[in-house]
């Protein structure tokens, strides 16, 4: 049977925040919690190409990116960005952004995180929502969990 870290060693996270410090900070701690490959995407347009690039497996978007995150989530799960429309997603909001929570969870982001981000908290997240996945709901205005 495969330990937790070998789980996560195949899994590569896109973590896109116009914080380069936080952004990097996160990183190195996914990778100490054994996951295989952390990319980091310091612009709206930067995480856009990486999500077409394909390979993603989980985004953390940061709010910081701009209001078009939000459509950014809802075109992933629409297969209008990217290759894989049910990769695990995470909204960052800042604390004082927490009113963009409803915005995320209607454009079909598995949870929501406030900032700033713990690499534990993720981890834990991406364990249970292997272990409990929410089926997914597909509708003409929405597809998610």
């Amino acid at each position: 049977m495969a330990t937790k870290v070998e789980m996560l060693n195949n899994v590569t996270v896109l973590i896109g925040d116009t914080k380069a410090a936080r952004a990097s900070t996160l990183a190195d701690g996914l990778k100490e919690f054994g996951f295989g490959t952390a990319i980091i995407a310091l612009s709206y347009k930067e995480a856009v190409s990486k999500l077409e690039e394909g390979g993603i497996d989980v985004a953390i978007l940061a709010d910081s990116l701009g209001g078009g995150v939000f459509k950014l989530f809802r075109g992933v799960r629409h297969m209008l960005v990217g290759k894989n429309p049910f990769m695990t997603m995470f909204c960052a909001l800042a604390p004082e952004h927490v009113d963009g929570a409803k915005l995320a969870l209607r454009a079909g982001v598995d949870s929501i995180l406030v900032q700033p981000v713990s690499a534990k908290e993720v981890t834990d997240r991406v364990r249970k929502s292997s272990r409990e996945h929410t089926p997914y709901v597909v509708t003409s205005e929405y597809i998610g969990p």
